[in-house]
C-alpha cells in the first residue's frame, strides 16, 4: 500500500509534527497493520534528510518501535 501524507499549510516540519503526526499516527500503525504491508523489512520510507528525519529522538522513537532504519 502507498501512504501519502500531506501537511496542512501553515504547519512546520518540526520534530515533534514528523515524530506525531507522520510516524506515530500515519506510518507505524500501517507497518504494523498485516493486511497492508506483508513485510516491514521490504517497505521503503522516502525523506528529504530534513533536520527532524535525522534527529535522535526520532531514530528512538523508530527503533522503540522495532523498525529498521
Amino acid at each position: 500500500e502507498l501512504l501519502f501524507v500531506i501537511k496542512e499549510a501553515g504547519v512546520s516540519w518540526n520534530g515533534y509534527y514528523f515524530r506525531q503526526i507522520i510516524l506515530i499516527e500515519n506510518v507505524i500503525p500501517l507497518l504494523r497493520h498485516p493486511d497492508k504491508v506483508v513485510d516491514p523489512a521490504e517497505m521503503t520510507f522516502f525523506h528529504d534528510r530534513a533536520p527532524c528525519m535525522k534527529a535522535l529522538a526520532t531514530r528512538e522513537l523508530l527503533r522503540a518501535n522495532e523498525i529498521d532504519f
